[in-house]
């Protein structure tokens, strides 16, 4: 089925009584884990992308990804541009194939967060793409945006209502008291209150990371690391393959699902 907008998909969720995840993808493999998990629920999905995933993988490899596991999918799906700050960026998915878009004015004070999401709100008129803004600041970082305890603002319910009605946006992200935090490293082990990993891998919270000792992470690294080679021999010899050089990542990954947990970037 063609891609569908975010205000439909959210429409039917209300109608319902339901949410709809969505999951930022970087590249095709990403991509397929999730359509094969909303498959196996049978849910509906929004298909999220940022502006660094679009420097990353480029903008037409993207469209095309999402645009042809669309119509290989029996599950709605959405391709929609998460924190979007650049307007010409903004611009460039509204007129190449997205059918949702968010523009995030958070950073700015009330007026002016209206007046630029005005403008995307526009922008996407008669396109059938529908505009998410942001009102509010969550305390974390997510990819490029990082917002300090400090900067952190919850949401006003009546400037929301207010926002809303001056905007005509289809739907508005808030902040009520939640965090964003972007990490490396496994899931057992993605929020550490100490600043540090036990395994020795660190997480990109710049406060968190002013807390790390950086000397002892990265001889916790080291460690994990050679234990890693270590486990990786075993595997070679066990398959009888003399060259570990050759073996792929999945094959050791299927047996080593601490590896596995290591290997991704989350966000959170």
């Amino acid at each position: 089925m063609p891609l569908t907008t975010n205000k439909e998909l959210l429409t039917l969720a209300r109608k319902g009584g339901y949410a709809v995840g969505a999951f930022n993808i970087n590249n095709l493999e990403i991509l397929q884990a999730i359509l094969s998990a909303a498959e196996g629920e049978r849910s509906p999905a929004i298909i999220a992308v940022s502006e660094g995933a679009i420097q990353y993988a480029g903008m037409p490899y993207l469209i095309s990804m999402v645009q042809t596991a669309a119509v290989q999918t029996s599950i709605p799906i959405a391709l929609h541009l998460d924190h979007g700050k650049d307007l010409e960026v903004i611009r460039a998915c509204i007129e190449n194939g997205f059918t949702s878009v968010m523009i995030d004015g958070s950073e700015f004070e009330f007026e002016k967060n209206i007046d630029v999401t005005k403008k995307v709100v526009e922008m996407a008129k008669g396109k059938r793409v529908s505009v998410e803004a942001e009102l509010g600041r969550l305390k974390g970082i997510e990819e490029k945006v990082s917002v300090s305890e400090k900067e952190a603002i919850l949401t006003d319910p009546q400037a929301a209502e207010d926002f809303v009605k001056r905007t005509e946006v289809d739907a508005l992200a808030i902040a009520i008291g939640t965090s964003a935090l972007m990490a490396i490293g496994c899931q057992q082990y993605r929020i550490c209150d100490t600043g540090k990993c036990p395994k020795g891998i660190t997480t990109q919270d710049p406060e968190l990371r002013a807390r790390l000792n950086i000397e002892e992470a990265a001889k916790g690294l080291e460690n994990f690391l050679k234990a890693s080679t270590e486990e990786l021999k075993d595997f070679a010899r066990l398959t009888g393959n003399d060259d570990v050089h050759k073996l792929a990542l999945s094959d050791l990954c299927t047996t080593n699902s601490e590896i596995s947990d290591h290997t991704d970037i989350e966000h959170i």
